[in-house]
C-alpha cells in the first residue's frame, strides 16, 4: 500500500481540525507541539490533535463502550507468568535463568504476532520453544474467557480487535504519518480501513538539508565523553539557547560517566557543591528502584518476615536518614554500630534487638524494629499487601505524616517517595490474576515495578537532550553529537526473536530477524539522521578493552576531525587561578599533659606510616572493623593465648609435661580451655561454643607435643609486663606499656622470647630494617634486655605444616624454625648487630612520635593495606606511587 507524501514545512498548514497527526514516538508528538507553537501567529492556539501510534489505538478503543478493557503492565506481566508456570514442570523451569525473563520475551513475541498478523497455527512443528509458546497463548485467551478476566484483553489484541469496529466511526480528512520507517501489515491493515472510508493518508518526508557531518576518533570511552561535553560547552557558551542533540548508540555503555562529565562542563558549581535536585541536561535517569531513598524503602521491605538479619543489613537500617528518629539518634546508632562491630554481632534476631539495652535507648528506632518483628508473611491478596506495607512505612517514617516535627525532606526525596506510592497502588490490580500471593512473590513484582520507572531530574539546560541514536527519526536540532558509531553499532548484528521460529521471521520480515533488515533499516536511520540537522558531529572509540574499533561503514567516508587534547579539571582550575602550595601536615609534639596508652600498635603504625599512628593514637580515630560469622581470628587467637597462659603456669617447665599421663593431659586441656572462655567476654552461642572448644582441644594437643620435641627448658615468666619509655635521649618520653606472651631458659641458661601467634607464619625479614613490618618482637627482646646468647621466637600455633617456631638467634638453640645470625641465605650478620640495629628503630620511631610527625608517609603499598583511613589521608595527592611500590 502506497500512501501520499507530505513535507515536513508543509504540515502546520494541512494540520487543521480535520487532520490527525500521529507519530512512531512520544518523543516526536512533544517535537511537533513545539514546531506548531513557533509556526503560530498566536500566542495561545487550540491544541493540535497529535498522537503517537499506541496512544491513538488506546483513544479510538475509548470510544466504544463494550470494548475489552486492556490488562494492566503488571497484570499482562503476572498472567503470563502463571500460564508458563502451570504450563513447564520444575525441570523445565529450571532451565531457564527467570520466569520473568521468559514471561517478558512471551509477551514480546506475541505482541510480534498480532502486528504481522501472524496466527497461532503456523507456531506448529516450529520447535519446542514455538510449540510452548502456541500452548502458553492459547492457555492465556482461555484465561481471558472466564474469571475476572471476562471481557479484558492484552494491550497486543487491541488493533485486531480495532479492526472490524473502524467502519462506525467517523473519520479525519487527514491522516498524517511521521516518524515511521515501514508499517507493520497490522498497521496497513488498521489504515487502509480509514483509506477506503475515503480519509487521505500522508507520510511526512523530512525538508532536505545541506550536512556534512564530521568524524571524530577518540582513543578510549572517557575521552570521548570528554571532547563532545567541551565541544557543547563552547556552543552554550555561544549561545545558551541552542538545540544540541545527544544521541547514543547501541556500543555506549556509560550513561553515569556522560552525566556526571557534562554536569562538570555545564554547571561548574556542582564539582565542589553537587545539586542532587538538578542535572545539566535532559537525561533519562536510573531506574526508581536504583535512587538512595527507594534503595533504603526495598532494603527495609526485603528485611521483614525473617527471624534473624546479617550485621550489614542490620546496619544499613541503623544508618537510614530517612527512618523515624534518623537525626535525634544519629549519635546513639552511630555508637551502637560501633559497640556491635566490636561484638562480633554478624547475625542478629528481631527478639534479641527488641530486648537488646542499646536498642531501648533509642526509642524511635526501638520502634521501627518492633514494627518490624510484628510483621506477617502469610499469603494475602495485593491489595492488602498494599494497605500494610503503606501502613508500615508511615510509621516507620520513610512516608511522611505531615506533622511539624518531621524533618523536611529534598524535592527529589518527595518525588521518589510518591513515584514508589504510584508504583505501589498499581500493583493492587494483581488481584485480577490473583486472589492471594506470597510476601516474595509480592516483594519480587514491587521491584519490577520500581525498576520499570524512570525518574529524571529537573535539568539546568533543557535545550540539550541525550537519547538513543534510533529515536532520532522525525526529530531536528541546531546540533547534533553522536557517540560510539563503531562498526557493531551501525549496522547492528541480527537479534531475532528467540521464541519465534526463524523461518517465520525471515518470511514476513520482521525487523531485527535478519542481516539484510538490519542494514535496511540502519540506511533508513542514517538518511533521517542526516536530515535532522545541519550541524552533525559523530565520534568512536578506537579501543575497548584490548580490542581495536573501526567506525561504523556509513561513517568511515566521513572526514576526519581530530579530537583536541582535553585538559583535566585540575588543569582548567590551573588556568583559572594560581596555585598556593603549604605543607598541611606539619609536626604536632605531644603536650605536656597529653596522656598517650599504648605498646607495640603505636611503633607498628608509626613505622607503617606517621598518619595512621598520628591519627589511631593521639586523634583515637580507627576504622570500623567488620563482622565475621562464627568467633573472629582476635578471638581464636585470645581464647589459645590465656589457655597457655594457664597451662604454662601450671606446668613451669618441660619435664612437667612429659610426666602428664595421657589423660592428665586431656584434663589439664579441658580446665586450660573453660578457663579461657571465663575470661573472655564476647558471646556466642552454646553450639559455636561447643565447636570452637572440640578444635581448641585438638589445636593445643598438637602444640603440646611439639613443645615435647624441643630441647629441655623450664618457663621463666608468663605475660611478663614491662614498661618502656623511649626515646632514651630527650625530655619527653613515651610511655609503652607491653606485655611478652613468655620466656623460657633452656638448658644452657640461654633466655628464649617467645610471642604466639594463631594467624600465619611471619618471615624474619619483616623484623628487619629501619621501619620493620612487625615490631612485636623486637620491642619485646629490646624490654627484656636480652643480650647476645639469647632469641628470639613466634610461636605459630595453627594445624598445618605452618605449625612452629621461627626466631632468630645467636647461637644454635636446636629448635627447628629459629636461625642463626651468621650471613648466610639472607640472614643477618650478627645477633648482636639486630640488637643494636632495633634499639635504634625504636629510638628513632619513638621520637617521630613525640614530636609529632604525622605527615602521610607509608612505608610501601602494603602499609595501606586494611588501614582505613583511606578518606582521610589523601595518599593519592602525596605523589606516592602504590604501582611503583608493588613492582618494587
Amino acid at each position: 500500500m502506497s500512501f501520499n507524501v507530505i513535507k515536513r514545512s508543509d504540515v502546520p498548514s494541512a494540520l487543521n481540525s480535520k487532520s490527525l497527526l500521529i507519530t512512531a514516538s512520544p518523543r516526536l508528538v512533544g517535537e511537533w507541539k513545539r514546531r506548531l507553537l513557533l509556526n503560530a501567529s498566536e500566542e495561545v492556539i487550540a491544541t493540535p490533535s497529535i498522537n503517537y501510534w499506541d496512544e491513538w489505538l488506546t483513544l479510538l478503543s475509548n470510544k466504544f463502550p463494550d470494548f475489552p478493557l486492556p490488562l494492566t503492565k503488571v497484570q499482562e506481566l503476572l498472567l503470563w507468568e502463571k500460564v508458563i508456570r502451570n504450563n513447564l514442570n520444575s525441570e523445565s523451569l529450571s532451565q531457564h535463568r527467570s520466569l520473568k525473563g521468559l514471561s517478558r520475551r512471551a509477551s514480546d513475541a506475541y505482541a510480534l504476532m498480532q502486528n504481522y498478523r501472524i496466527d497461532t497455527s503456523e507456531l506448529a512443528l516450529g520447535g519446542e520453544e514455538s510449540e510452548a509458546l502456541a500452548r502458553w497463548i492459547t492457555a492465556i485467551q482461555s484465561e481471558l474467557q472466564t474469571g475476572n478476566l471476562h471481557q479484558r484483553s492484552l494491550t497486543a489484541d487491541i488493533p485486531s480487535l480495532l479492526a472490524p469496529l473502524l467502519s462506525k466511526l467517523n473519520h479525519p480528512e487527514n491522516i498524517i504519518l511521521d516518524g515511521f520507517e515501514l508499517f507493520a501489515p497490522m498497521q496497513l491493515h488498521l489504515l487502509n480501513q480509514f483509506k477506503e472510508k475515503g480519509c487521505n493518508i500522508l507520510t511526512v518526508q523530512p525538508d532536505q538539508t545541506d550536512a556534512i557531518p564530521t568524524l571524530t576518533p577518540c582513543p578510549d570511552e572517557q575521552s570521548e565523553i570528554r571532547h563532545v561535553s567541551s565541544r557543547i560547552k563552547s556552543l552554550i557558551d555561544s549561545d545558551p539557547l541552542t538545540r544540541i542533540s545527544i544521541l547514543t548508540s547501541d556500543s555506549f555503555s556509560d550513561s553515569a560517566t556522560l552525566c556526571r562529565e557534562l554536569n562538570r562542563a555545564l554547571i561548574p558549581e556542582s564539582t565542589i557543591n553537587p545539586d542532587s535536585n538538578q542535572q545539566a541536561v535532559t537525561i533519562q535517569g536510573n531506574s526508581l528502584s536504583e535512587w538512595p531513598m527507594i534503595e533504603q524503602t526495598m532494603h527495609l521491605l526485603s528485611l521483614l518476615g525473617k527471624r534473624s538479619i546479617s550485621f550489614s543489613d542490620f546496619s544499613m537500617l541503623l544508618f537510614s536518614p530517612w527512618l523515624k528518629g534518623a537525626d535525634d539518634e544519629q549519635m546513639s546508632r552511630a555508637k551502637a554500630d560501633a559497640l556491635f562491630r566490636q561484638q562480633n554481632r554478624h547475625h542478629l534476631t528481631f527478639k534479641g534487638l527488641i530486648n537488646s539495652a542499646e536498642i531501648e535507648s533509642m526509642p524511635a528506632f526501638h520502634a521501627v524494629i518492633k514494627e518490624m518483628d510484628g510483621w506477617s508473611t502469610a499469603s494475602q491478596s495485593a491489595s492488602r499487601w498494599v494497605q500494610a506495607i503503606h501502613a508500615l512505612l508511615l510509621s516507620t517514617g520513610m512516608v511522611q505524616t505531615g506533622m511539624e516535627d518531621e524533618p523536611l525532606r529534598s524535592n527529589i526525596e518527595v518525588r521518589q517517595m510518591n513515584a514508589f506510592r504510584d508504583a505501589l497502588i498499581s500493583l493492587a490490580s494483581a488481584d485480577a490474576i490473583h486472589s492471594s500471593i506470597s510476601w516474595t512473590q509480592f516483594l519480587s513484582i514491587l521491584h519490577t515495578a520500581c525498576s520499570d520507572i524512570k525518574l529524571t531530574l529537573p535539568s539546568r539546560y533543557p535545550n540539550i537532550n541525550v537519547m538513543p541514536l534510533s529515536q532520532i527519526p522525525g526529530l531536528t536540532s541546531d546540533h547534533i553529537f553522536v557517540l560510539s558509531l563503531d562498526e557493531q553499532s551501525l549496522p547492528p548484528a541480527a537479534r531475532p526473536q528467540p521464541l519465534l521460529p526463524l523461518s517465520l521471521q525471515k518470511r514476513y520480515d520482521i525487523p531485527m530477524s535478519h542481516g539484510a533488515l538490519q542494514f535496511d533499516a540502519s540506511t533508513w536511520l542514517w538518511q533521517q539522521l542526516l536530515q535532522a540537522s545541519t550541524h552533525i558531529e559523530i565520534s568512536y572509540t578506537e579501543q575497548k578493552g584490548e580490542q581495536t574499533v573501526q567506525p561504523s561503514s556509513f561513517a568511515k567516508s566521513l572526514s576526519i576531525n581530530p579530537a583536541p587534547h582535553i585538559t583535566t579539571a585540575e588543569q582548567i582550575a590551573g588556568q583559572m587561578a594560581e596555585f598556593e602550595t603549604y605543607i598541611d601536615a606539619v609536626d604536632m609534639p605531644l603536650l605536656a599533659n597529653e596522656e598517650i596508652r599504648g605498646g607495640t600498635a603505636i611503633m607498628k603504625n608509626q613505622s607503617a606510616c606517621p598518619f595512621r599512628a598520628f591519627m589511631n593514637h593521639r586523634l583515637a580515630v580507627a576504622s570500623l572493623g567488620d563482622t565475621e560469622p562464627g568467633i573472629e581470628a582476635t578471638t581464636k587467637g585470645s581464647l589459645i593465648h590465656v589457655a597457655l597462659e594457664f597451662i604454662w603456669n601450671r606446668l613451669k617447665s618441660q619435664s612437667a609435661l612429659l610426666a602428664l599421663t595421657e589423660e592428665s593431659l586431656n584434663s589439664l586441656i579441658r580446665s586450660a580451655i573453660e578457663h579461657a572462655w571465663e575470661k573472655n567476654r564476647s558471646s556466642h552461642s552454646s553450639s559455636i561454643q561447643k565447636f570452637e572448644k572440640k578444635r581448641m582441644a585438638k589445636l593445643l594437643t598438637e602444640w603440646l607435643d611439639l613443645e615435647t620435641k624441643r630441647p629441655s627448658f623450664k618457663v621463666v615468666s608468663t605475660e611478663q609486663s614491662y614498661l618502656l619509655k623511649l626515646p632514651e635521649q630527650g625530655s619527653r618520653k613515651l610511655p609503652l606499656h607491653i606485655s611478652a606472651d613468655r620466656i623460657d631458659q633452656d638448658g644452657t641458661g640461654r633466655k628464649i622470647l617467645i610471642d604466639y601467634k594463631t594467624g600465619a607464619k611471619q618471615s624474619p625479614s619483616k623484623w628487619l630494617g629501619e621501619r620493620m613490618e612487625q615490631p612485636q618482637l623486637p620491642l619485646y627482646a629490646l624490654a627484656a634486655q636480652l643480650s647476645e646468647h639469647d632469641a628470639v621466637s613466634f610461636a605459630t600455633v595453627r594445624t598445618g605444616h605452618e605449625m612452629g617456631f621461627e626466631g632468630l638467634a645467636g647461637e644454635d638453640t636446636e629448635i627447628d624454625g629459629i636461625a642463626i645470625c651468621d650471613g648466610k641465605r639472607g640472614r643477618p650478620e650478627g645477633w648482636q648487630q639486630v640488637l643494636v640495629e632495633w634499639k635504634h628503630s625504636f629510638n628513632m620511631l619513638a621520637e617521630e612520635f613525640v614530636n609529632g610527625r604525622c605527615d602521610v608517609a607509608p612505608r610501601n603499598s602494603s602499609a595501606c593495606n586494611y588501614c582505613g583511613l583511606e578518606s582521610l589521608c589523601r595518599v593519592e595527592e602525596t605523589g606516592f606511587d602504590m604501582q611503583a611500590e608493588d613492582a618494587s
